[in-house]
């Protein structure tokens, strides 16, 4: 990977102002978009847009990055156009007590250096600017963070000169709207309600259901929780999914190996046709999808309507001194309905 341009602007809504980020060293700004380059570049990115049809001002100036004609002035001109954005989205978003931060754009042409094709990408950065106390003089000063690197980025990958594939990535909790709905002129691909189904669809098929086999204890403890994460408000990150759902499980079974599980889930999207984050909208999943049905006996079967908090308290299972097996189940209410099955039948 060679980085054929760069371009950086702190972009400053308070102040409403863009300035040439100018560093008297370089060295230390250049590896550090080197390394967050490092990191996105390779990266597939957290959710795929095209262009809004009907928008062609960040089109046309990603066209002529790439074609590199008047760089710094466009550069330049996308800065001045973030700052009107940010300020635009501060005045709507003040009532929630919401801050945007501070931050310097980084506009990069990167060349991919493939030998078998001509691939490069137009990388955007926006980075906070955080301030920060210098060492040795104690004063207060405004710099980019080495460790904790809080950023958005835009990557549209460019093959012999034409743009092929748009996508971000952003370290933050959430994906701001403002950046690629407002910023960039970007609209999604997969709306969310496609993207609810068809995730909840892939890891009910590639990761819950081949459970099953190994451990009917596990499956049903993973699908419990799986359930409950898509229903709570908010966003989708398959990362999160991976990383805290599945990795902060303890599986029942020696037979369930947690590290095959968390490796299936970098392949979903793909397979699956849904971007790695977005909100999440139940609407797209027919009701009965979202429930369960565990065979008990040929004539009874137990219907999971939802997820079930504590669920091992609410089920346990036993075995009597005959070696029957039981389920049993602390239901108030189906107590009423079997209390004195017993007694009766023994009169």
């Amino acid at each position: 990977m060679e980085l054929i341009s760069k371009y950086q602007y702190v972009v400053d809504k308070t102040t409403e102002t863009v300035m040439e980020a100018v560093f008297q060293d370089s060295q230390p700004i250049n590896n550090y978009v080197m390394n967050v380059l490092n990191t996105i570049v390779d990266s597939v990115g957290d959710r795929e847009y095209r262009f809004q049809q009907n928008s062609i001002t960040i089109q046309t100036w990603l066209n002529q990055i790439i074609q590199r004609q008047e760089e710094k002035s466009v550069c330049r001109q996308m800065a001045e156009r973030l700052l009107s954005k940010e300020i635009d989205t501060q005045e709507r978003i003040e009532h929630l007590g919401v801050e945007i931060p501070k931050g310097i754009l980084i506009i990069s042409l990167v060349d991919m250096q493939l030998s078998e094709r001509d691939e490069k990408k137009v990388v955007v950065i926006k980075a906070d600017y955080n301030e920060i106390i210098e060492q040795d003089t104690g004063r207060l000063t405004n710099g980019l963070s080495t460790k904790k690197k809080f950023y958005k980025a835009f990557i549209a990958n460019v093959t012999v000169n034409q743009i092929t594939k748009l996508s971000t990535y952003d370290t933050n909790a959430t994906m701001a709207n403002y950046w690629w709905k407002d910023f960039l002129e970007l609209e999604v691909i997969r709306e969310n309600k496609q993207n609810t189904k068809n995730a909840f669809s892939a890891i009910e098929k590639n990761i819950l259901n081949p459970i099953k086999t190994k451990s009917k204890q596990d499956y049903l403890h993973l699908w419990n929780i799986t359930l409950g994460y898509f229903r709570l408000d908010g966003e989708f990150n398959l990362d999160e999914y991976r990383d805290n759902i599945i990795g902060n499980y303890t599986a029942y079974s020696d037979n369930v190996s947690k590290s095959d599980l968390q490796a299936k889930c970098d392949n979903l999207p793909q397979n699956g046709n849904f971007d790695r984050r977005f909100e999440k909208d139940l609407k797209g999943i027919k009701g009965k999808k979202l429930r369960n049905t565990i065979p008990l006996t040929r004539e009874i079967d137990l219907l999971f309507k939802d997820t079930v908090p504590n669920l091992e308290d609410i089920l346990q299972a036993e075995i009597n001194e005959a070696g029957e097996k039981f389920l049993k189940i602390k239901s108030a209410e189906g107590y009423e309905y079997a209390k004195n099955l017993r007694d009766t039948n023994n009169e």
